[in-house]
């Protein structure tokens, strides 16, 4: 896998502002998908391997757990923080009208009667292939922007359900020494973990 040029360690929240603007916002936005994928991934191993076990090793499903929710938890915190960033970038991008200005500019310096002057040497046609590019490169970054958020909150979503089905089972394990039979229907199960997506209500920053 390529180097994400955020490591696990390297999720802070002290350290978001600074790596999640301008240009570093998609970035950003690509490395949480990035890692929730791969953790997505391991989760749902370990649940296979759980489920088909005759004999699942107790030690090293409660290390597993252990691990998994301490880098939900990062992630979780890294998503909650970056989540207002884009919303915001989102709403201006949707704001953002016509290259225009919203009222005539009255020519009262030199300056002013400069700059009108070399706009009205631009042919029109120029002009409109130039707001028609910005236009363009706006709509471009908006999709990118709302496809990968509706994909990270799909993503968590996901995580969300199968970690709460992986810790359920440790606790199975460890109270009753096996699974239940319906473990894998069980609709009920104990909300370990939330989506930073789905309870902004009720989320702090620092998601259990």
């Amino acid at each position: 896998m390529t180097q994400s040029p955020y490591t696990r360690s390297q999720i802070k929240s002290d350290e978001l502002a600074k790596n999640a603007q301008g240009n570093s916002l998609y970035s950003a936005l690509n490395h949480l998908l990035q890692e929730t994928s791969a953790l997505d991934a391991r989760i749902q191993t370990q649940v296979g391997v759980v489920t088909h076990s005759y004999d699942p090793d107790r030690a090293s499903l409660n290390k597993e757990c252990s691990t998994f929710l301490k880098e939900f938890k990062k992630l979780a915190q890294f998503a909650f923080q970056l989540k207002p960033l884009l919303e915001q970038k989102i709403e201006e991008l949707k704001d953002k009208g016509p290259a225009i200005l919203p009222q005539p500019v009255p020519a009262s310096s030199i300056q002013t009667i400069v700059m009108l002057h070399l706009v009205s040497e631009q042919s029109m046609g120029k002009r409109m292939e130039e707001i028609s590019e910005v236009k363009r490169r706006q709509k471009d970054i908006l999709n990118q922007l709302e496809g990968g958020y509706t994909t990270i909150c799909a993503r968590f979503d996901e995580i969300v359900s199968r970690l709460n089905l992986l810790t359920y089972m440790r606790d199975c394990l460890e109270s009753d020494g096996l699974l239940p039979a319906n473990i894998m229907y069980n609709v009920a199960l104990p909300q370990v973990v939330s989506s930073p997506f789905a309870m902004p209500a009720n989320l702090s920053s620092n998601p259990s």
